[in-house]
């Protein structure tokens, strides 16, 4: 019987799957919906099945392969323990799953599996380096309290900066607005 290896990159924005098989051939690949699953374990759980089938789809495979998969999962919000627990106790169709954090997943896949570092700002933003068996993350937690690179924060920040033009309040300089 096959067995197939499946990578998820699951963020705030969109969830991207990819299928291998035993020789690591390519069967197919998919994006669709957010899989952030501090938004809920359902709802994310829902968007990585819904990419997998796709990209099963586009390698003739169907739902009676998920048996057959294991499932590594990079997803936002992996962080956060009550999410991350949810998450794992939501029941899945898959031989198995393995979840770590969108941002440990984005740098393994940017320096194949080797020690390295990467910056991330997008939909969130957080800085993690990876040094053998250690790994060091700036940031990642989540908007409201993190994340300064990312969207959220950014255009709340502007949004609370054009308020204070419209009161009248004169601005304070930049230097001092980014403290």
């Amino acid at each position: 019987m096959a067995r197939y290896k499946v990578g998820i990159d699951g963020g705030g924005t969109s969830c991207r799957a990819r299928i291998i098989d035993d020789n690591n051939t390519i069967i197919g690949e998919a994006k669709s919906g957010s899989a952030n699953i501090m938004l809920g374990a359902e709802l994310a759980m829902q968007s990585i099945i819904d990419s997998i089938e796709q990209a099963a789809t586009q390698g003739g495979l169907d739902a009676s392969s998920f048996s057959q998969m294991d499932v590594g999962l990079a997803l936002a919000g992996a962080e956060h323990k009550a999410s991350y627990h949810a998450f794992m106790n939501t029941e899945h169709p898959f031989a198995s799953v393995t979840l770590n954090t969108d941002g440990y997943g984005a740098c393994l896949g940017a320096h194949q599996g080797e020690d390295g570092a990467i910056m991330i700002a997008g939909t969130g933003s957080v800085g993690l380096c990876i040094q053998g068996d250690q790994q060091h993350v700036v940031g990642g937690r989540e908007f409201p309290i993190s994340d300064q690179g990312g969207g959220a924060v950014m255009g709340l920040r502007l949004i609370q900066q054009v308020l204070l033009i419209q009161d009248g309040i004169k601005l304070l300089p930049l230097s001092l607005r980014l403290l």
